[in-house]
């Protein structure tokens, strides 16, 4: 093994004790809410990262009806129309022009908690599977 495959082993090792730290956060969040001592609220925050000069207005309201009269004002991102947000029971916040952000919130049930957190648990030991098989392959052996 020579000094750079060493060097990528060691910033890949680093990536996998990151992950293994976030594994460990998730199965202790999940056993707190195992144990019924817990409020769980999700918060998802959007940027749209679309560059200024690209935006183009939209001709339409949010319930689809077409737009009356000159289109001179500029339209906020919202992935999500207000009837959705409310129908979900999420509440929205935007953050200041400039960010073009949108934030949701929503109080979670244990189910859809739990739900999250595999989701999360899944995405994060693929990852880490990935990692392990690049070292795999760089030559480094795993006891």
């Amino acid at each position: 093994m020579n000094i750079k495959q060493l060097e990528r082993s060691q910033k890949i090792y680093l990536e996998i004790k990151k992950l293994d730290a976030e594994i460990i956060e998730i199965d202790k969040v999940a056993q707190l809410i195992a144990n019924g001592n817990a409020e769980v609220n999700l918060t998802l925050s959007v940027k749209d990262t679309t560059p200024k000069k690209e935006v183009k207005q939209s001709v339409t309201d949010e319930d689809g009806s077409l737009k009356s009269g000159p289109l001179h004002f500029e339209m906020r991102f919202s992935p999500i129309s207000d009837t959705m947000r409310k129908m979900l029971g999420m509440s929205s916040t935007n953050s200041d022009d400039e960010d073009n952000r949108v934030t949701l919130k929503s109080e979670l049930s244990e189910n859809l908690a739990f739900n999250v957190l595999a989701i999360m648990l899944h995405e994060k030991q693929a990852k880490r599977n990935k990692l392990i098989n690049s070292l795999k392959k760089i030559g480094v052996q795993l006891t």
